[in-house]
């Protein structure tokens, strides 16, 4: 993508276009509902060198008003585009819950193309091809609401502000529309980038073995490990999450760090 009218509408898909700097960029993907505010103040954490770069989907903060995407597949593609217009190799991606499969079809899409991501690293999320662990968006909107808040999916605040939640349901819904959609139907591996899969300890939403079975999709090195908290430990543990983070990318962007399982 040469064009500047091309780069501009590409653009859109990021938080904020990265800078040049010699730091290994990590395109980051919000979980259902979320956006670019979720990787807010990350940047600043201590412990890391690299340049996050959040992801923005349609429908939410500056790009309020579009419609609601229906399925990764009516994403991947331009995302994927986005992601290469602006990419530095070596570059990683970062996927929390369901943004995790959103990362991944962009990376696989991105391997196809001849410029895949150095890793991926996934968070709180299911294989591409296991099914989602809690089907909610068929549900009446008052179980829909009690269901994600008792999860955490709708922060406290919002939740006692009706104005507010209304504004913020819409989103919500289609994120777990487009989730429950997903299944990887393809022959596995599927992909030949090394992943890294996070896991809480006290996560009730997703099964282990949906997270472990993560090393069934890539012909490279998978590796599986498991923080204190619950589906949504990355927010209480950034700091480490995002050292942890680091480490990998070093690993995979300089052989001379060497290869670990992660485990």
């Amino acid at each position: 993508m040469n064009a500047s009218i091309d780069e501009k509408k590409l653009a859109v898909w990021l938080g904020e276009v990265p800078a040049v700097d010699a730091r290994v960029q990590v395109f980051a993907f919000p979980y259902a509902g979320g956006s670019p505010s979720v990787f807010r103040g990350w940047q600043d954490l201590p412990g890391h060198n690299l340049q996050l770069v959040p992801i923005a989907l349609p429908g939410r903060e500056k790009r309020m008003g579009e419609p609601f995407p229906e399925s990764v597949a009516s994403i991947a593609g331009e995302l994927a585009e986005a992601v290469l217009a602006h990419a530095r190799p070596p570059y990683i991606l970062l996927g929390l819950c369901f943004g995790a499969c959103v990362a991944f079809e962009v990376g696989r899409i991105a391997e196809r193309a001849g410029l895949p991501p150095a890793g991926l690293v996934v968070a709180g999320s299911r294989a591409p091809h296991t099914p989602p662990p809690v089907p909610v968006y068929g549900l009446s909107q008052d179980e829909f609401i009690r269901i994600l808040h008792d999860l955490r999916f709708i922060p406290d605040e919002i939740f006692a502000l009706p104005e507010l939640l209304e504004m913020f349901l819409p989103q919500l819904r289609a994120d777990f529309l487009m989730d429950e959609r997903y299944r990887c139907a393809d022959a596995l591996p599927c992909c030949s980038f090394p992943v890294q899969v996070m896991f809480g300890k006290r996560d009730t939403i997703t099964p282990r073995e949906q997270g472990r079975a993560w090393s069934e999709c890539t012909s490279a090195v998978c590796g599986y490990r498991e923080y204190p908290g619950d589906q949504l430990f990355f927010a209480a543990f950034a700091e480490q999450f995002l050292a942890e983070t680091d480490r990998f990318a070093r690993m995979w962007t300089s052989p001379a760090e060497g290869m670990g399982d992660g485990s």
